[in-house]
């Protein structure tokens, strides 16, 4: 049953069988996926039950969608991902109430050598994680678990905290409706500022992008509630904290209001910046 989803690839298989398991703390859990554990759990409960009541083969969100960007990012087979995809996830509050949670990916049918890794952009993609070249196809395959996980915990996340369903109204074609301070209420027009600026023609200059970090998790957030990033961690990581450590205090309505603001300001220059052309 090559390329083809089907049950036995849940017993025999061509490829590599992976698991990947993460355990979550219960704080960063609410502070970075705005869900609790037990939310967390009850909803995958229920997902799982509509998907043994549908026929789905495998327990999970999207593997799918995850598999197939790496294929074609990485050189690999897309067509694979039909019979790679099916898996099973899982997920628990654990004795400390932290959120476990695991995947297990029976048959990702990766390789690093031959085919669509000799192209150039793919070759590129697997160089920059030291995984081109014989010998590193089990290292890829954890790789590609690691990103699914990843995926089913985003998604069902963000279903849960409504984040899903927000994003794709902002992202709609028919976000881009212009703000009316006279007629929006606060929340209205800080919800189309937030479509405004994801949809610029071109990105704003670094400082202005931080600057409205800070105030879109001040608004949403509040004060900063994570630890500060380490010595270690990477750059962007840092400069987020900072940008939103700087509108500690700044109450919500403030926060939404000089969003608005900076939001209007951008979308005005480039209408003018249009117009000259």
């Amino acid at each position: 049953m090559i390329k083809k989803a089907n049950a036995s690839t849940m017993s025999f298989v061509r490829g590599k069988k992976v698991i990947a398991e993460i355990t979550i703390p219960k704080k960063v859990c609410w502070s970075v996926l705005h869900a609790t554990p037990e939310e967390v759990v009850s909803s995958a409960d229920i997902g799982v039950r509509g998907l043994i009541l549908s026929g789905s083969i495998g327990i999970n969100c999207h593997f799918s969608n995850a598999i197939t960007a790496m294929a074609i990012a990485l050189g690999q087979d897309p067509a694979c991902a039909s019979e790679a995809h099916i898996g099973l996830c899982q997920c628990e509050v654990n004795k400390d109430g932290d959120l476990y949670f695991s995947a297990t990916l029976p048959n990702l049918l990766v390789g690093t050598v031959g085919g669509g890794t000799k192209l150039p952009s793919q070759r590129a993609c697997l160089e920059l994680m030291g995984l081109f070249g014989s010998g590193n196809a089990n290292a890829l395959a954890e790789v590609m678990a690691g990103v699914c996980v990843a995926g089913e915990l985003s998604l069902g996340a963000a279903i849960i905290s409504g984040d899903f369903a927000k994003a794709h109204k902002l992202l709609a074609r028919e976000s881009n409706a212009p703000i009316d301070m006279k007629v929006d209420t606060l929340e209205q027009a800080f919800e189309k500022a937030q479509a405004l600026v994801i949809k610029l023609s071109s990105p704003p200059s670094r400082d202005i992008i931080l600057d409205i970090y800070g105030l879109f998790k001040q608004a949403t957030v509040g004060d900063v509630n994570i630890d500060k990033p380490s010595l270690f961690s990477d750059i962007r990581a840092k400069a987020k904290y900072d940008a939103w450590k700087k509108k500690k205090g700044l109450k919500k309505e403030e926060a939404m209001k000089q969003y608005i603001d900076i939001v209007l300001k951008l979308v005005k220059d480039e209408e003018e910046k249009a117009k000259k052309k």
